[in-house]
Formats: C-alpha cells, structure tokens, sequence
C-alpha cells in the first residue's frame, strides 16, 4: 500500500481504538450520506497515509481500530477528535506487533434497523481487562461472519 508521503508511513507500527458516541441525527438518508462521507474520506486518507483498520457502528456508537505509524495515527486522531459528528468516550493506544486490518484502508460493519447494539458507552471491563483485546476480538470475529476475509 503505497503512501503518498513516505515520513508518515515509516516508523513502528501502531494502534488506536477509540469508542465515541455518535451525534448524527435527523432523518435516515442525512444518517446514511454522513456514514458514506466519512467511510469516502477515512478510505482515500488512509490509502495515502499507510492507515488500515475497522470501522463499527451501532445506533449510538462508533467504535474504529486504526493501524499505522504514530504520525499518521496522531494526524488522524486530531481530525477525529474535531469531528462534530461524534464525541470520544474512550481511547485506547499503543504500539502493535502486526497488523489485524492490513486488507482495509478502512473495513465497515455498521448495525441494522431493529438489532441491539453490540457495545454501548458504558460496557463494563473486567478487572485489570485490557480493553483492546475484546474489541479486536468482536471485530474480526465480525468482519470474518460478514465474509469480509
């Protein structure tokens, strides 16, 4: 995957999660066309910059995992954190031995009309739980039920 700025995708690799609460209103079609900005925008960045990862969202959150170099992660999480769209409940960062989304400049599961959500804001972890792992865990057990891999 080549990057168009070579500073930004060289270093070790590294590894965001982030949980937040989605601020998208109003009726479906505005709701979808919102999703589709940023799914157009995350993947044409991400392309560029050497970013993969994973895009959830349920009725009330997003949940993203993002794979890169430090910079470009940084760079990433500053626009996002601007976002109006969404506000950042929590974050979880740090080195990563390999990639989990190499596949993807940015995969995409998002929830149906009528289902439960798979994670809410206040999902509970257990003591001395990392809460990295769970989350990788639910979605490339996702990705891989979607047939996505």
């Amino acid at each position: 995957m080549p990057a168009s700025d070579p500073a930004i995708a060289a270093g070790p690799l590294h590894r965001a999660i982030y949980v937040s609460e989605s601020l998208i209103g109003g009726p479906v079609d505005h709701w979808a066309a919102e999703v589709e900005d940023i799914l157009l925008r995350s993947r044409r960045h991400n392309l560029r910059t050497s970013i993969t990862g994973a895009l959830l969202l349920t009725e009330r959150c997003f949940v993203q995992v993002l794979e890169g170099s430090v910079q470009a992660i940084d760079e990433v999480l500053t626009r996002i954190y601007a976002d109006p769209r969404h506000h950042i409940l929590r974050i979880e960062e740090g080195p990563a031995p390999e990639r989990q989304f190499g596949e993807w400049s940015m995969a995409y599961l998002g929830a149906h009309a009528g289902e439960e959500t798979i994670l809410t804001p206040t999902r509970h972890f257990a003591e001395g739980e990392q809460p990295a792992a769970p989350v990788m865990s639910m979605m490339c057990y996702l990705l891989e039920s979607a047939g996505a891999r």
